[in-house]
């Protein structure tokens, strides 16, 4: 088969950021991906202010806080494997991204219980119970953001054409990178009203913070779902588009390659 390298500059001069912008799954997506960076990197930041603050948090210092990651590094090797693999191949690419969107933001929700385990405990100490228990909460979420992120990354790939990939892929990191630069400034300026502002009493400061980023997580639930939906959509049209030359000319563009069926 002759190869042509002329046409295949072609395609690539033509894979441009307002191209990509102007697909609409591509641009779904990306929207999903860059707001799921700000989530993610807003419950990094959050978690070590709430271990450390003392009002509104734990107060332990930072080897107790390192000890909590530790533990949590630990369960996140044992579960990641099986969450990625196993669950993509299981439930398919936008069930398992549905599934793991449940369980990674929203589970923010439950670290402020470590206050309730941690009572009557004297100041600065952690107990075992609750080392334990943040660990596992925190690998979790965190396990739970590989799959998402591993998800988002093979779908968002699957949108666009073979040549168009790289360019996408540098579009979506630069939106992505954005997300995790405002990610620190939205949780801090969050967690320093919530906890000195006075409008809430210790310790609902904390509590406050990430029922907050919970709820914003629930966003990314729903975009999850109406990912699904759309491309179940979209995959359908494509078919119809074998027998149907009208439904090919109505889907503006979205079909340069045969989309894959999730």
């Amino acid at each position: 088969m002759d190869e042509n390298p002329d046409r295949e500059s072609n395609n690539e001069d033509q894979v441009t950021v307002s191209w990509l912008w102007n697909r609409d799954a591509t641009r779904r997506h990306l929207l999903a991906y860059w707001f799921y960076s700000f989530l993610v990197v807003s419950v990094d930041e959050s978690f070590p202010l709430f271990c450390m603050s003392v009002s509104s948090g734990l107060g332990i210092t930072e080897s107790q806080i390192g000890n909590i990651l530790t533990g949590s590094g630990l369960c996140y090797v044992l579960m990641q494997y099986f969450a990625v693999t196993k669950m993509v191949s299981k439930f398919g690419a936008y069930n398992a991204m549905l599934i793991a969107s449940v369980t990674s933001i929203p589970m923010a929700s439950l670290l402020p219980f470590s206050l309730l385990l941690n009572r009557g405990s004297e100041p600065g100490e952690l107990r075992i119970g609750v080392l334990v228990y943040l660990s596992i909460v925190y690998s979790i979420l965190r396990v739970s953001s590989s799959v998402v992120f591993s998800t988002l990354t093979m779908t968002t790939n699957r949108t666009v054409p073979f040549h168009a990939r790289a360019t996408m892929n540098g579009f979506s990191m630069l939106g992505g990178s954005l997300g995790k630069a405002l990610g620190p400034t939205f949780a801090g300026t969050l967690f320093a009203f919530s906890v000195s502002s006075g409008v809430f009493k210790p310790p609902f400061g904390s509590v406050n913070v990430f029922c907050i980023i919970a709820l914003l997580g629930l966003v990314l639930i729903a975009m999850a779902q109406n990912l699904k939906k759309f491309m179940a959509k979209l995959n359908s049209a494509n078919q119809k588009c074998k027998m149907d030359d009208d439904v090919c000319s109505s889907m503006n563009g979205e079909r340069d390659e045969e989309m894959p069926t999730f």
